[in-house]
């Protein structure tokens, strides 16, 4: 799932309909039914848009793949002799993918559908598409997502309900009886403390790997 912004105005919405750009257009009110306008989608079908990743991430990436290794070569990022450009290297986006730039990616996504809904409303199966990992435990299935081991006391603080498994002897991943369990902790670490209990509206996309 893709969100754009939370909409916190926005307490129901109707009419949905794709503009002539492409971009998804909802009628949208408050909680005392008065109108607000129009929510209005970012994207538009058939848009590509870069998958942001840090540059330490793309350098592995491109240590495996030589289309990568090309397109990196060409950017500037590395040098011919795999040497990384010390200039980016040293900044924010070698380990943080919120300062990287677009060009220099090199996944991309095509939008193929778009829709608003409640961030609660999201299916088992956008959980699993967000990065929430599914396993079998004791004849029962559990859904987890791996955190650092350094983290791990960190989490245990988090809920006296976290119990911690082993996976392949290492410690630190966390499992819950259903996805939703999982992605409330995922999304509040990204969107900050509250996003999943807030339920906001959000723009869900739909998309392809463009290769």
């Amino acid at each position: 799932m893709l969100s754009d912004k939370r909409v916190d105005d926005i307490d129901h919405i109707a009419l949905a309909n794709i503009l002539n750009d492409g971009r998804m257009a909802c009628l949208a009110w408050d909680a005392d039914d008065n109108p607000i306008g129009q929510a209005i989608s970012a994207y538009h079908i058939g848009e590509e848009v870069a998958v942001a990743q840090s540059y330490k991430d793309v350098v592995r990436i491109a240590n495996e793949d030589q289309y990568v290794w090309q397109l990196l070569v060409e950017k500037g990022l590395l040098q011919r002799d795999g040497a990384v450009n010390t200039e980016l290297c040293t900044g924010a986006g070698w380990t943080n993918k919120m300062f990287v730039r677009a060009d220099f990616m090199p996944l991309r996504i095509r939008i193929t559908g778009i829709r608003m809904e409640r961030l609660q409303d999201i299916s088992n199966e956008d959980c699993l598409a967000e990065g929430v990992e599914e396993d079998m435990g004791d004849g029962v299935f559990l859904y987890w997502w791996s955190i650092d081991p350094k983290l791990h006391e960190d989490w245990r603080k988090i809920s006296d309900e976290l119990t911690c498994h082993m996976r392949n002897g290492v410690p630190g991943n966390y499992f819950w009886d259903t996805p939703q369990k999982v992605f409330a902790i995922l999304i509040d670490k990204v969107s900050g403390k509250g996003t999943w209990d807030s339920n906001p509206w959000v723009w869900v996309y739909s998309f392809e790997l463009v290769k």
